[in-house]
């Protein structure tokens, strides 16, 4: 299905799925803005805990989260996806770092042995 159509007159529409119809193909239809879900330190703390026990939780612990935390399925998932992601980056910072630290000691050990 697509977002875009042009009615008579040349004036935006929704469908009612959810996109603004827009009649301009190379403008981006307005959104209203995304509203930025903060979460409270009990919810943060319910979630880190079941991250640290696993990190990719199947759907039956997602729905029990929402029963627990009161957040919206999507949130849940976005929340993991997002967690999972920032590790990945931390581990592969840690790792450039060392071996980067690696790297220099060798190079001063070439240079003293010179």
């Amino acid at each position: 299905m697509s977002c875009v159509d042009l009615t008579e007159g040349g004036s935006p529409t929704s469908d009612g799925s959810g996109c603004t119809l827009s009649t301009s193909p190379g403008k981006k239809s307005e959104k209203a803005p995304r509203v930025r879900t903060v979460l409270s330190d009990k919810q943060l703390k319910v979630l880190k805990a079941i991250y640290s026990q696993n990190p990719k939780p199947d759907s039956l612990m997602k729905e029990h989260l929402c029963e627990v935390t009161g957040l919206s399925p999507r949130v849940i998932r976005v929340w993991f996806q997002n967690k999972r992601c920032k590790d990945k980056k931390k581990i592969l910072q840690d790792r450039a770092i060392e071996e980067a630290a690696q790297l220099q000691s060798s190079m001063v050990r070439e240079i003293i042995v010179c």
